[in-house]
């Protein structure tokens, strides 16, 4: 039994002191004011209104103007509707 609280303490320390050397990459910590910050801006998509990291985002540029998609799939339905083809857009 002290055995398995001895390794539950060994694993423990091990998680707290691997996050304290080797921070996350993803979000940084503002020492001044305590708050989080995302590396990544964050992007709407046009089509389904959902927010993306933009690094990770599908990008196209429709009319003169660059715009951030989520998947392929919503750039060609909002292409569709760019477009005036209707058939391929939300409807359809």
């Amino acid at each position: 039994m002290r055995f398995l609280i001895f390794l539950g303490l060994l694993i423990l320390l091990y998680y707290l002191v691997k996050g304290w050397i080797f921070p996350s990459k993803s979000r940084q910590m503002d020492r001044s004011g305590g708050e989080w910050e995302l590396d990544s801006e964050m992007v709407k998509d046009p089509q389904c209104k959902t927010y993306i990291p933009k690094d990770s985002a599908i990008r196209a540029r429709i009319a003169g103007r660059n715009y951030y998609f989520c998947s392929k799939e919503c750039m060609r339905k909002f292409r569709a509707e760019m477009e005036g083809n209707p058939g391929e857009g939300k409807g359809g």
